[in-house]
C-alpha cells in the first residue's frame, strides 16, 4: 500500500518511542531524584550526566534550580521539530525522484555539511578529507551528467 509521508514519519516515530523507552525512562528517573533532591551536587546524576550539565553550563556543574533543565528542554524541542521536518521532506523528496538520486542528494549533502563545518568552525582538514570531497561532489556531477545522457 502507498503511504504518506506523514504516515510514515509517524510509523518510525513510533517505532523509535518503543524502543528507546526504556532509556528515557531511565533518564527520566534520574531527573525526578535531581528535581527532589534538597542538597546541593548532582543530585543523582551519574558522571555521564554531570559531563552533559557542565558543558551546557560552561564548565560547572549546575544545581537542578537554576533553569538549566528548562533550557536543555527548549534545545530538545527545538531539535524534535526540526528533526521532524526533515524526516517528512525526506520522504517527500523520496516520493519526487527515484532512490539512487536520494542516495546521490544525500552524499551531496553530507560532503556539503562536513564543508560548512570545516568553514565555519575552523576544523582542521587532511589532504584525504579534501580528496574525499573533491570525490562526492565529482561522483555527483558525473552521476548528473550520465543520466541527462541516457535521458536523451
Amino acid at each position: 500500500a502507498h503511504m504518506r509521508p506523514t504516515q510514515l514519519q509517524f510509523y518510525t516515530s513510533v517505532a523509535a518511542l518503543v524502543l528507546q523507552s526504556p532509556w528515557v525512562l531511565k533518564d527520566v528517573g534520574h531527573l525526578i531524584k535531581s528535581i527532589g533532591s534538597s542538597s546541593g551536587g548532582s543530585g543523582g546524576f551519574d558522571t555521564d550526566d554531570e559531563a552533559l550539565y557542565a558543558a551546557l553550563k560552561g564548565g560547572t556543574p549546575v544545581d537542578s534550580h537554576d533553569g538549566t533543565e528548562m533550557a536543555l528542554w527548549k534545545l530538545l524541542l527545538i531539535d524534535a521539530i526540526f528533526y521532524h521536518l526533515q524526516s517528512v521532506s525526506a520522504y517527500c523528496t523520496m516520493g519526487c525522484m527515484s532512490p539512487v538520486s536520494q542516495s546521490v542528494a544525500n552524499t551531496l549533502k553530507r560532503a556539503l555539511l562536513v564543508w560548512a563545518s570545516i568553514l565555519y568552525f575552523h576544523n582542521p582538514i587532511t589532504n584525504s578529507g579534501i580528496l574525499g570531497i573533491v570525490m562526492v561532489v565529482s561522483g555527483v556531477f558525473l552521476y548528473n551528467h550520465v543520466r541527462r545522457i541516457h535521458q536523451s
